[in-house]
């Protein structure tokens, strides 16, 4: 990842300040890692916005992420927002009423490998995930199954079902090869194998 995968030399010193907190859970390094002056999922410096872009926003929580793509990218052609926690859900779908945006469509669903039925345990505001023992049943979706136009981005925050959520849009990302920003600090490995396996699925990415 460190020397074939990332594309500038600040992925590569973020990686390694990453790293080197979880080695050490030293503050500096976590702080070395970070830009306060940079949205998150939204970098302008590889974040490019183009126009009739279709967004897909996997854990849409409140809509909040939603709206700040709209700000960025006005000009966009449709926006799929999901969202499995009822209370959220309903959340998401008045904030988005008050914001009066036209085209997007909100699905009570959690993003996966298959159209399935998932258990989910409900935590802490955005942090409720999938749980064989979770105490409610959710319907998970698989976005090449539930998106049939082609994507221009694609972000996710889904608390650790990342990889199979990247398997459910396999499609997309080999056919529309749509802008990925992905979380990958849920799960220890993530961070390592979520860009070898986006690489698998497409070898025209550049990953920073």
């Amino acid at each position: 990842l460190h020397d074939t995968l990332l594309a500038d030399e600040f992925s590569r010193s973020v990686l390694a300040s990453l790293l080197a907190f979880r080695l050490t859970r030293l503050n500096h390094y976590i702080l070395n890692a970070f830009d306060f002056k940079i949205q998150q999922y939204f970098d302008p410096s590889v974040s490019v916005c183009k126009k009739d872009c279709v967004y897909v926003d996997c854990g849409a929580l409140d809509g909040y992420t939603a709206a700040r793509f709209i700000l960025r990218c006005p000009s966009y052609k449709r926006i799929y927002a999901y969202e499995p926690i009822e209370k959220y859900h309903q959340e998401c779908k008045e904030n988005i009423d008050e914001l009066q945006a036209a085209n997007i469509v909100l699905r009570k669903a959690a993003v996966c490998d298959k159209n399935t039925i998932l258990r989910f345990s409900i935590n802490e505001k955005g942090s409720s995930k999938a749980d064989e023992s979770g105490e409610i049943a959710v319907q998970g979706v698989a976005l090449d199954e539930d998106i049939s136009e082609p994507v221009g981005f694609i972000k996710m925050d889904i608390e650790g079902s990342e990889k199979a959520a990247l398997r459910g849009a396999e499609r997309h990302i080999r056919n529309d090869a749509p802008m990925l920003a992905i979380c990958v600090y849920h799960r220890p490995c993530d961070m390592r194998e979520i860009p070898l396996m986006i690489r698998n699925m497409n070898e025209g990415y550049r990953f920073f």
